[in-house]
């Protein structure tokens, strides 16, 4: 390629990361400075992605004072990337400070952040985001439920688990297999059986791992006459038990 211009460098770069070698894009990256290219903001997005991906702290924390340094206006995008990059290598006041910096949130935003404090097990800050997030007007995508979801599993706090699955009820969310199950999961781990039953009860049930995850809850809580009463059912229903129920 005679010519290259910064289109040519972002596709290889984007193609790299896209292909999990998020360290050959970073070490693009620097190729590309070096040839004297200006990086735009699909690069920078893209790279800062990879420095979260490497958990590459050093770096991504280079390039963002170096735009600062530089006085670059950045869009959303990419100070959604850096939101992500410092909440994954756990500089969560830093994360922070980059979201209150964006004007315009949108749901990427949000869901960096409130992965952010998922990580750490601190759903009291996920719910907190999640409110204000529903007051300034932003619909959340499912990401943002499992990454609550997530929290609370590490905090097991049943309020916060209710919270979510009524939101979810009264706002008619049609949500996916993974986020029934970790209601149910969670349900159990806070012993409120009842409403674990409620959920599997208003659920697909096609999947061996939702009947695997009533089976196991009944166990844990002790009711060995349920355990088998709900293997039967799901023979019944014409799913078939994986390794882990037949165990």
């Amino acid at each position: 390629m005679p010519e290259r211009d910064v289109a040519c460098w972002n596709t290889v770069i984007s193609c790299y990361y896209q292909d999990g070698q998020a360290h050959r894009a970073t070490d693009l990256f620097e190729k590309m400075r070096s040839f004297g290219f200006m990086p735009n903001s699909i690069t920078l997005t893209t790279v800062i992605s990879s420095c979260a991906r490497l958990l590459d702290l050093e770096r991504g924390m280079e390039i963002h004072k170096g735009l600062i340094k530089n006085r670059l206006i950045l869009d959303s995008v990419v100070c959604s990337a850096v939101v992500d990059m410092y909440g994954k290598c756990g500089c969560l006041d830093m994360a922070k400070e980059v979201f209150e910096q964006i004007p315009i949130k949108n749901v990427i935003s949000w869901n960096f952040m409130i992965t952010a404090y998922s990580v750490t097990g601190d759903s009291r800050s996920c719910i907190q985001l999640f409110r204000r997030m529903n007051d300034e007007g932003t619909s959340p995508a499912l990401t943002i439920f499992s990454s609550i979801l997530l929290a609370s599993s590490r905090s097991a706090q049943l309020h916060h688990i209710k919270l979510i699955h009524g939101f979810i009820i009264r706002n008619n969310i049609e949500t996916d297999i993974y986020i029934y199950n970790s209601l149910m999961d969670l349900y159990f781990m806070c012993g409120n059986v009842s409403s674990a039953e409620n959920v599997f009860e208003k659920m697909p049930k096609t999947n061996a791992v939702s009947w695997n995850v009533m089976i196991s809850g009944y166990v844990k809580m002790g009711y060995y006459f349920g355990a088998p009463a709900m293997y039967d059912d799901m023979k019944e229903a014409g799913v078939r038990p994986n390794a882990i129920i037949g165990s």
